[in-house]
């Protein structure tokens, strides 16, 4: 047994003996029954042919509430996320529907519908709001880093959605649906207390009150509680993050990438009187270079001097310069932050960049550079020399035509670097390189004498 489980057990079992003693303190069944006067009305209300329809009456109910209030809070965040005039319109519905109380919607559903349902519409109504909140923060908190990966990898349409989407707003989702779960239970049954639904908890808890039988009142209680703790388990703690955990798994699927070596196609890579300027102040200007297939080039230049920002020029992802630069083909990108899927293992990162690859075959091309231990850990757990690798990795064996590689030997030791030197030129063939550095010092011996450098 886990001490989590343990110590709710004992806290459930504290929570019994503090009921027992104000029952005994107290000693007066019409203000508060015991533990045991509570489960006798349970067995009694079975007895009676009550209280199991009812309870299933009222659960069925929530539950078509709570699903249904769900799908409308999670559409509401994807068209508010796509439009201001969709968000100005929405929002403001959702934030009267959290402020208004229940009671209200109540009497108003009374008035205008009857009680039919009535703990339906009141358990979609409270968890909207939630879902709706929860998941338009985590739409809003994506990292922009994260969808330029995304573009440089090709992971578009539904494989953007799975892999980036629905991992980002993961905890946002999980925790908006724990949380207007027990809501929606608790507003539900309020729901059928006051407008009184036949055959429901609601109204079984509320005809105990008039007769003043406390110990039944407790016990419909009870058994909505229970119900409840059961549900929740078994969707929440079982269910519901497995089938999650598997839609954003990636795995291998049969497309084709056609990359055609530079060799082939007589194509140069070409950057010609290239600049960069923010406002006033010129980062760069007057840059040209030429790279043909198998060729190696090295952009050297201090901290701040533009080379990420040409690297993310060659990649297409800053077109505000000057000049022309021509990059024919597909591009693998190392990027300097990594931007690596953090809550993903590493054969997983790199299979996003690579549909066509198996589990297998990922992980037999980490194991080049990473330790065995390090495989199958989720990447947030690994130190910071081994993201890089893991960078590496998915940039070389995502099928390139040029592999634009940003300070690679950052953070690694000499026998790492020395891995990746071999790994890079095992794994590059007639693709184009493009590496920067700081200095020509911070490059391995062994490339120093083969590579084309210029200095920024």
């Amino acid at each position: 047994m886990n001490k989590p489980f343990l110590k709710k057990i004992i806290a459930a079992v504290l929570l019994l003996i503090l009921w027992e003693a104000a029952a005994v303190v107290i000693h007066n069944p019409f203000l508060i029954a015991g533990p045991v006067e509570t489960v006798y009305a349970v067995f009694r209300l079975i007895n009676e042919g009550v209280l199991l329809p009812s309870v299933f009456n009222s659960t069925v109910r929530i539950l078509l509430g709570f699903m249904l209030g769900s799908v409308i809070g999670i559409a509401a965040a994807a068209f508010s996320d796509k439009s201001e005039w969709a968000y100005s319109f929405i929002d403001v519905i959702m934030r009267i529907l959290r402020t208004i109380p229940v009671a209200a919607f109540i009497i108003l559903l009374l008035m205008w519908y009857g009680n039919s349902f009535i703990s339906t519409v009141i358990s979609a109504l409270v968890t909207a709001p939630i879902v709706y909140l929860n998941i338009l923060k985590g739409l809003e908190s994506r990292d922009s880093k994260i969808i330029e990966m995304a573009d440089i990898y090709g992971i578009r349409g539904i494989r953007r959605f799975r892999f980036i989407t629905l991992a980002l707003i993961k905890p946002y989702l999980l925790s908006s649906l724990e949380i207007s779960f027990g809501m929606s239970f608790k507003s539900g049954v309020a729901a059928e207390v006051i407008g009184q639904p036949l055959k429901t908890v609601g109204n079984g808890m509320y005809r105990g009150k008039i007769y003043l039988a406390t110990d039944e009142v407790l016990a419909w209680t009870l058994v909505i509680i229970l119900t409840a703790f059961m549900l929740e388990w078994i969707i929440f703690r079982s269910r519901l993050k497995g089938i999650y955990d598997r839609m954003i798994r990636p795995g291998r699927v049969n497309t084709s990438v056609v990359c055609q070596s530079m060799e082939k196609t007589g194509e140069h890579i070409k950057a010609a009187d290239v600049g960069k300027a923010f406002g006033d102040h010129n980062v760069f200007k007057g840059v040209s270079f030429e790279v043909s297939a198998g060729d190696k080039l090295v952009i050297l230049g201090a901290s701040g001097s533009g080379k990420t920002t040409l690297l993310n020029m060659i990649a297409g992802l800053d077109k505000d310069y000057t000049g022309e630069i021509d990059i024919p083909g597909i591009k693998g990108m190392m990027f300097q932050e990594n931007r690596l899927l953090e809550d993903m293992s590493p054969a997983e990162n790199v299979m996003i960049a690579d549909p066509q690859l198996t589990e297998e075959e990922a992980v037999n091309a980490l194991r080049y550079l990473l330790p065995e231990d390090a495989l199958h850990k989720p990447v947030k757990e690994l130190s910071g020399g081994e993201k890089r690798r893991v960078a590496a990795v998915r940039a070389m064996e995502h099928k390139a035509d040029i592999y634009l590689l940003d300070e690679p030997f950052t953070g690694l030791d000499v026998k790492a670097c020395e891995d990746m030197v071999k790994y890079i030129d095992r794994k590059h063939g007639m693709a184009a390189v493009i590496i920067t550095a700081h200095d020509e010092e911070d490059l391995p011996e062994t490339w120093q004498q083969e590579l084309k450098m210029f200095r920024l």
